[in-house]
């Protein structure tokens, strides 16, 4: 484990990569769906195979990080992190906004298959663990332990964390789920979102309150799976989504920066600010 940390402190740039593609690799590769079958349907098979795989990986990617020594500068040890949920407010209010699709009289919920429903918000919570765990809970620190002491350091290290996290999208692009421009719409407001995300994190100091906005946040963005008749289909994209895509989550963006200025004013003394 030393030589691990020795080279995440002397490359941390690699060391995230390989970190974010292993991540990937073990969690859309392995065919757990396989199991099950013969006993559901695809889409049930789909769910079960997510929550197993991103819930073993995301506990893993907790123990390496805490191993590390990264359990202090995101907050993996913090339990009083519900002081701070104001921090989330824009995304509060954005889940809020997008949640009143529940009440849409032309969307018809799947509500006589519960145990869909049931799956469907597990395995979204099991991605806000998987997700935050290898971006805001290693890949995050890691950076900031080697440029953590200086205010440009900590802006880099929120960036680079997030750029990592919008292009692990590509893999969606590369099996078929996304077109290109899809891909690309996916990358930046992923990209925008993650700078957000990672300047709540090391605002509140607790990884645990991101894992669950991350999961209610893309639940209430994808409960068209939970619809009657929904099938599977290539997400795709436009010029012009892809500029709505910028004019809504910029703000995002910005906020971050602006919550980000106190932190920077702490440089050299992150975890103690």
């Amino acid at each position: 484990m030393k030589q691990l940390k020795n080279i995440s402190l002397k490359t941390p740039v690699l060391f995230s990569i390989m970190i974010v593609l292993a991540g990937t690799i073990l969690t859309c590769s392995i065919p757990l769906n396989r199991l099950f079958l013969l006993y559901t349907t695809e889409q049930i098979a789909g769910f079960l195979e997510g929550i197993i795989l991103q819930t073993v990986v995301g506990i893993l990617l907790v123990i390496l990080s805490i191993k590390l020594g990264n359990s202090i500068i995101c907050g993996y040890k913090e339990t009083k992190y519900w002081k701070k949920i104001w921090v989330y407010w824009p995304i509060i209010i954005l889940i809020l906004l997008q949640s009143t699709n529940i009440f849409d009289s032309n969307i018809k919920f799947d509500t006589a298959h519960p145990i869909k429903i049931l799956l469907f918000v597990v395995v979204y919570l099991t991605t806000g663990l998987f997700e935050e765990a290898m971006t805001r809970g290693l890949v995050l620190p890691v950076m900031l332990q080697r440029w953590g002491n200086s205010k440009r350091g900590i802006y880099q290290s929120v960036f680079l964390s997030s750029l990592l996290f919008g292009f692990l999208h590509i893999y969606s692009y590369i099996i078929g789920r996304l077109t290109l421009l899809g891909c690309l719409n996916q990358i930046i407001y992923a990209f925008l979102i993650g700078v957000c995300f990672a300047a709540c994190v090391i605002r509140t100091k607790s990884i645990w309150l991101g894992m669950l906005m991350h999961g209610i946040f893309d639940i209430v963005f994808s409960l068209n799976e939970i619809t009657i008749g929904w099938k599977p289909t290539i997400s795709t994209a436009t010029f012009s989504s892809i500029m709505g895509t910028l004019i809504l989550f910029i703000p995002f963006f910005l906020y971050a920066l602006f919550i980000l200025r106190k932190e920077s004013q702490c440089a050299g003394h992150l975890c103690a600010c």
